[in-house]
């Protein structure tokens, strides 16, 4: 199933008006016609099965004929990602994650990451992109970046728990599953490219966040994400 993005304000009752590259995408590369039938989410968790009316250069008008709701997989999963050096590799976990069914995520400066600019933008169209591509009805929520100390601490430690790659740490076998099924929010987290300092590593055990060992070898900070 191809699955095309609008935001909720281009669903007017039972039709849903298609802007900008989607139109593009559908009318010249997919090459859909008047009568066609697509597939359309607004990242919000339902997914619209419309039949195209009309298709001008700027808009394509479908008729909704069809809508399925899907609830969001229980507990939330959120990730305090950290900023990296190269962009294209934070663009590559971002849109790994997204496509795994990450549901937020909070960028991250610690005292081990680079002060590269944010692009907020961009990130955007990157988690757009990422559910058309996996078919996931939702889309993330991006928070705007903190201090690492800060996203720690804005954890309600009594209805989450706080998971985070360390090669000290414990395996996912040896997990006590059981203490984990009355959370309502799982929040994953790694470091950055050298890893995080000591007052950060303090601050996570101080929190009574759970050390992950991912790997027996030492991991880039997307591939320890992705793997988390």
């Amino acid at each position: 199933m191809e699955l095309y993005f609008v935001p909720k304000e281009n669903i007017i009752a039972k039709e849903i008006i298609l802007d900008d590259e989607e139109v593009h995408h559908i009318y010249k590369v997919i090459r859909k016609r008047e009568g066609d039938v697509i597939h359309i989410t607004e990242g919000k968790g339902t997914i619209y099965t419309c039949r195209i009316e009309s298709i001008d250069k700027k808009s394509i008008h479908c008729s909704i004929q069809d809508m399925n709701f899907y609830p969001r997989n229980s507990p939330s999963i959120k990730f305090i990602i950290p900023l990296l050096k190269n962009p294209g590799r934070f663009d590559l976990m971002l849109e790994k994650l997204t496509e795994l069914g990450i549901d937020e995520f909070i960028p991250y400066r610690g005292d081990n990451t680079f002060d590269v600019p944010e692009k907020f933008s961009r990130w955007g169209k990157i988690l757009i992109t990422a559910i058309k591509q996996s078919n996931n009805p939702y889309l993330p929520r991006m928070h705007k970046t903190k201090t690492f100390e800060d996203s720690i601490g804005s954890v309600d430690l009594t209805t989450s728990i706080i998971f985070y790659g360390d090669i000290n740490g414990q395996t996912f076998s040896s997990l006590d599953i059981e203490k984990f099924k009355n959370k309502h929010s799982i929040y994953l987290t790694v470091g950055p490219e050298s890893d995080y300092s000591q007052k950060e590593s303090m601050l996570l055990k101080e929190s009574g966040a759970v050390g992950i060992k991912i790997s027996n070898h030492r991991l880039r900070s997307e591939t320890a994400a992705i793997a988390l």
